[in-house]
């Protein structure tokens, strides 16, 4: 923009049409572009909400609905876009129609991307356009304010100009006047003054000149900023058409680009197709050949189908012999499985009959010592009666039991084949069930288990109470126990330490009575009123046993454990009682001092452990060979168990075993002790007492204990 300015000499009431020019106010927009500005800012701000939505359910895996979402704001945007002015951005209605029908076609996961590119795109060209706009305006701001400085200027030039003809008409008046008089020296102060006059009005001229001057400057600095706006702006404008024709080249090129490949997938699909049927045309002109000559053979293989059709009229009875085999095969094998079940039954019962001790071997999964160590497996597991230990120096050997237990065995199928002999506690026999083997076998685990999986003691404990409660309609059951404990040779009372007591005040002696059962004195006897109270006795008195930690096991067991729960049931019918005793003991692992790495007070633990345990194996050899004297007060392990090997009990022993060839040698001695065991014949008698015999021995303890107002009626009759 170029800005004129007129020098006039004389002043005139009339303004020139510059100036009227200049007078009237900036064009506004018109309303053309303010309804296509209000469009666009509501296309901007509906794509932005749609996108939002589409893109939480998108994300929510909502597919269908986010295409939903986008598509219903495409309908709204292609009308708005088509009542727009502006034709660049009308023309984006067909390419959003066009990508709203591809995009129906497209994959549920592709088809919402590809409607929300279109959206963006329109978005962009609205933000763009307003962008623009508002350059526009910021532009024409400026110019308006070029415009004013610039006028400002022209009216003080036009002022300055006046001002300056003033003062040459007076200069000039001045002369005249000058001439037309003479200067008396009576008036010499009077031209003295009309001179100050004059530097007056010559140094105002010098300020109106400068500021002229300064005027000037400034009119040429504010065309000169009008000059770099006005081509800051045309700059702009171009880059900003650049850039959008740029977007419409690449989006054009793009989608060239893909018109091509997907004409090249077409094409290269086209040849697949023509290549496949003419590999078929090859194919099938080869078969024709091929079937012209199995035309030939067709005659002869109608004769080998009669053929067959008569040989298959002879297998069809064959069929239903073999169907009929099957059957009686599935029957004979359920007979033999019953059959098996009754044999081991009726043996266990011959085995009772004979007084002979059970003997169950198990064998526990490799540990993780074992495995990092790198050992191997020597135990072989033949079927459910023998077990084969290989390896090392010897060659391999068989051992047979009355049952053998894999590591694939639970807890529970160890317990089915041990809860029979629980009812001959109820029934009055003394039972015992103990636990044999080398120093972490698995004996606790056999026995006790853990929380989660437990072992024979508590399942035999909830079986007892379980027993007594199906037969309280015919008998009364009521439950005592003890539990003692074996260490470094001496008994301790575990109920004892429970209760909070020390050292016993008295001596735990080890006696049997007159029915052969072994009783310990002095020992604290619990009565059992439940099967949880009697559980929570049993893990009490359990975690006062003394425990500790060796190579072989990390919590290995240091002493024998021996829990007895008497079973005190009376026949309201016959009115005789019968006392039973279950004992489940624990016995404390056999070592190897190199092994389990044993020193100072681990070794005297093991000392007092392999001696008790020899001593076991003493009595345990003179039972199998019949000696006549048998060494049970050699330890007092041994008394203790002096009514289950050899006495008045029915005893099962479980032999733990490793299957790491590492303890083979240990497995092996344990397994031969354990055969020698099961030579050995206990005498089981029921301890049973009728009410008359109960109450005379009642009678005699009042008598012996000093009374004299027994009642002795109906005793002498």
């Amino acid at each position: 923009m170029v800005l004129r300015f007129q020098n006039k000499t004389t002043p005139t009431k009339k303004k020139t049409m510059d100036d009227e020019k200049d007078d009237e106010p900036e064009e506004e927009e018109s309303q053309v572009v303010k309804e296509d500005a209000a469009r666009s800012i509501q296309l901007v701000q509906m794509i932005l909400d749609a996108v939002a939505r589409g893109k939480a359910q998108f994300n929510r895996g909502d597919k269908a609905k986010c295409y939903q979402t986008y598509a219903k704001c495409a309908e709204k945007c292609i009308t708005e876009l088509q009542a727009l002015h502006d034709k660049p951005r009308r023309q984006l209605a067909p390419a959003l129609k066009r990508v709203m029908a591809e995009s129906a076609r497209l994959p549920p996961a592709r088809g919402p991307q590809a409607l929300r590119k279109q959206l963006d795109l329109v978005r962009d060209s609205c933000e763009e356009w307003l962008n623009t706009r508002e350059e526009q305006a910021a532009s024409r701001l400026v110019e308006r304010n070029a415009r004013k400085e610039a006028k400002a200027a022209m009216e003080r030039q036009q002022i300055f100009e006046k001002r300056q003809q003033k003062q040459a008409q007076q200069k000039n008046e001045d002369k005249k006047h000058h001439k037309k008089k003479s200067s008396p020296p009576q008036n010499s102060a009077p031209s003295g003054g009309g001179g100050k006059a004059l530097e007056d009005a010559k140094q105002k001229l010098r300020t109106l000149e400068a500021k002229a001057k300064a005027d000037r400057v400034k009119i040429s600095q504010l065309e000169a900023a009008l000059g770099k706006a006005e081509s800051q702006v045309g700059n702009r404008r171009v880059a900003d058409m650049e850039k959008k024709h740029k977007k419409v080249l690449e989006d054009s090129e793009k989608n060239t680009k893909k018109e091509i490949a997907a004409l090249t997938q077409q094409l290269q699909a086209a040849h697949k197709v023509s290549q496949e049927l003419q590999d078929q045309a090859a194919a099938l002109q080869k078969e024709l050949g091929v079937a012209g000559g199995k035309a030939k053979q067709l005659g002869q293989l109608e004769g080998e189908v009669l053929q067959l059709r008569e040989q298959a009229a002879l297998v069809a009875p064959l069929h239903n012999d073999l169907r009929d085999a099957k059957a009686q095969y599935a029957t004979l094998e359920t007979s033999y499985r019953e059959e098996q079940a009754l044999r081991k039954k009726y043996y266990n019962q011959i085995e009772d009959m004979k007084g002979k001790i059970r003997v169950y071997a198990r064998c526990r999964p490799m540990s993780g010592s074992e495995n990092e160590r790198g050992c191997i497996t020597c135990v072989k597991f033949i079927d459910e009666f023998s077990v084969e230990v290989s390896g090392g120096n010897r060659a391999a050997k068989t051992f047979a039991y009355d049952q053998v237990f894999s590591p694939a065995s639970t807890q529970q199928q160890v317990f089915e084949d041990t809860k029979n002999l629980l009812q001959s506690a109820v029934d009055g026999y003394n039972v015992c069930i103990f636990a044999y083997g080398q120093t972490g076998s698995g004996k606790t685990f056999t026995m006790t288990g853990s929380e989660s999986d437990p072992g024979l003691s508590p399942r035999a404990i909830h079986h007892l109470f379980q027993l007594a409660e199906e037969g309280k309609a015919n008998f009364t059951v009521s439950f005592q126990a003890t539990m003692l404990e074996l260490y470094n040779d001496s008994l301790i009372d575990l109920f004892h330490l429970v209760d909070g007591g020390g050292a016993h005040d008295n001596k735990l002696d080890i006696k049997k009575n007159e029915k052969g059962m072994v009783v310990v004195q002095n020992a604290t006897l619990k009565k059992c009123t439940s099967p949880d109270q009697t559980l929570r006795l049993f893990e009490a008195a359990n975690k006062k046993r003394q425990v500790g930690a060796t190579k072989m096991n990390a919590e290995s067991s240091r002493s024998h454990s021996i829990f007895s729960l008497l079973v005190e049931s009376y026949n309201k019918t016959t009115k005789a009682t019968t006392i039973g005793k279950l004992s489940l003991v624990d016995l404390a692992g056999s070592e190897r001092a190199g092994k389990t790495g044993a020193t100072a007070e681990r070794l005297k633990e093991a000392q007092a452990i392999n001696k008790s345990l020899s001593a076991l194996g003493d009595v345990i050899s003179a039972l199998s060979t019949n000696e006549k004297f048998i060494p049970y007060r050699n330890n007092k392990l041994t008394q203790l168990m002096q009514d289950s090997l050899g006495g008045n009990a029915k005893t099962l022993m479980f032999v733990n075993i490793s299957p790491a060839d590492y303890n083979q040698e240990e497995t092996v001695t344990s397994l031969t002790y354990a055969s020698r065991v099961k030579l050995i014949t206990n005498n089981a008698n029921k301890n049973s007492e009728s009410e008359q015999v109960n109450r005379l021995k009642a009678i005699i303890k009042q008598l012996r204990a000093g009374k004299t107002d027994v009642d002795m009626d109906g005793v002498l009759d």
